[in-house]
């Protein structure tokens, strides 16, 4: 009777569980590369980013000082005016 069964259908139900998991296997494979190309060029720009970060110290520390003075003196304001606003 399942050969039958297997006649009307069409297909080898165990043939076409292989099929799906070939596919399964490919998009995985396919995913992984595309994992691994995404790693590298994150890995590459933080490695270009750390290495103009060392060059901006060794060239202008001063200027260096003075842009992270700045962020610091605005982060405060920002903090000191978001907090009075908060319990106003």
């Amino acid at each position: 009777m399942a050969h039958m069964v297997e006649r009307v259908i069409g297909e080898d139900p165990a043939t076409a569980a292989l099929g799906r998991t070939g596919r399964l296997q490919r998009a995985g494979r396919s995913l992984g590369v595309a994992a691994g190309k995404t790693v590298a060029k994150v890995h590459a720009a933080a490695t270009r980013v750390a290495e103009r970060a060392e060059k901006v110290k060794e060239e202008k520390p001063l200027q260096l000082l003075a842009v992270l003075g700045g962020f610091a003196a605005v982060a405060g304001f920002t903090i000191r005016f978001w907090r009075v606003n908060r319990n106003a």
